[in-house]
């Protein structure tokens, strides 16, 4: 192989390098709020119509393939509860007490 063909190949094969790196990391990254149907008010509404209390985190996630947002609420007996609301839809998906 002449120093032609090398350069030409070790360019070609650094972009697909840089490419499929930048590919993954933009897979990984959190979701768009402006890209939901409800936002992060509209969802707090109905995780706190469930469960009565202060909300001590609010995050926008993916979660099995879904957005969702995610709350922490504190309730009036001290527990916190995660609590996940489709920002989508605004269905409430799960609830537990948190770890």
């Amino acid at each position: 192989m002449n120093t032609k063909t090398k350069a030409l190949v070790s360019g070609s094969f650094t972009a697909l390098l840089l490419a499929t790196t930048l590919s993954v990391y933009a897979s990984g990254s959190d979701p768009d709020p402006s890209q939901v149907t409800f936002d992060l008010d509209a969802a707090q509404l109905v995780a706190l119509g469930e469960f009565p209390g202060a909300v001590a985190e609010s995050e926008l996630e993916e979660e099995d393939g879904k957005v969702v947002w995610e709350f922490e609420i504190v309730v009036a007996d001290g527990i916190r509860m995660e609590v996940l609301v489709d920002a989508n839809t605004g269905e409430l998906i799960s609830s537990e007490p948190e770890d």
